[in-house]
């Protein structure tokens, strides 16, 4: 509080009592922020956001948020993905970075939830169709009720690279003198890779002709096909090339995965088919 510019003073007892002791973290590369507020209060976040292309450092804006913290029992809302329901995500990282190639669909149902509460009037937006390139969206049903469901849909285009971030905020009423709003912000992130797919691969999960199995594996690996194939490369979600065979055309391959670590793979056949695989120990 009354710090301006791009390098306002951190916390201290005398001109900036934001009294949040360690608890204050800030993810980067997403802008997702949390803290435990330790009193009363009504702070001011100061954030800078930097742009750069091509490793190149291209313009800097800066925001601030404001809001108030008050003495309130009221839970906060909580969101869930239904990982159910989830298409085309590969994995997600240590961070909850959910690991996609470009080109192929996303899709995944989410749930924002209000905890004890018999009433609740959630509203619900995402920025699903303004912070993704091309065709992300995301409708919600069940608004101004204490849950409501979320359905996202995305193709990255062909070009896509990088991390990309779709922001959920969730704002709900005590709908009691003094009515005091309560505003949640989620944060989906989304790093896209070309998973080196080429054109003319199929998709990930479309194809009846190969199979892969036991998958997950443990140390030995079949794919069987309809089809006689000859080259099998495998990848790990860096793209990274980690085991490729060629053989005489055949319609039946064995292979030990003793050597992969364990984790998320795509296994390339032909350069026509890609297979999810998923390594275990």
């Amino acid at each position: 509080p009354g710090q301006l510019g791009p390098n306002p003073i951190r916390f201290n007892s005398q001109n900036n009592p934001f009294d949040t002791d360690s608890t204050f973290h800030l993810i980067d590369s997403t802008g997702r922020t949390t803290f435990k507020a330790k009193s009363i209060m009504e702070p001011i976040l100061y954030y800078s956001t930097k742009e750069y292309r091509n490793q190149k450092f291209v313009s800097e804006t800066y925001n601030f948020s404001q809001f108030t913290i008050r003495p309130d029992g009221r839970l906060p809302s909580y969101m869930r993905i239904d990982t159910a329901s989830m298409q085309g995500v590969l994995q997600f990282n240590n961070q909850g970075t959910m690991m996609a190639c470009a080109g192929y669909p996303i899709s995944f149902d989410a749930y924002v939830k209000l905890p004890a509460v018999t009433s609740g009037n959630l509203i619900v937006r995402t920025t699903a169709d303004t912070t993704l390139h091309g065709n992300g969206q995301c409708t919600t049903t069940g608004l101004n009720t204490d849950s409501v469901h979320l359905k996202f849909s995305w193709t990255p285009p062909a070009g896509s690279r990088g991390l990309y971030n779709v922001f959920v905020s969730a704002k709900d009423s005590n709908c009691i003198p003094p009515y005091n709003h309560y505003l949640q912000v989620y944060t989906w992130s989304f790093h896209i890779d070309s998973c080196l797919s080429p054109a003319g691969i199929s998709d990930v999960e479309k194809g009846d002709n190969i199979t892969l199995y036991p998958n997950p594996a443990n140390d030995k690996l079949t794919i069987t096909s309809t089809e006689n194939f000859s080259d099998v490369k495998i990848f790990n979600l860096l793209s990274q090339l980690m085991y490729e065979k060629k053989m005489k055309g055949t319609k039946r391959f064995e292979m030990s995965t003793a050597e992969l670590p364990a984790g998320m793979y795509l296994v390339n056949i032909d350069e026509k088919y890609m297979r999810k695989l998923v390594v275990e120990r």
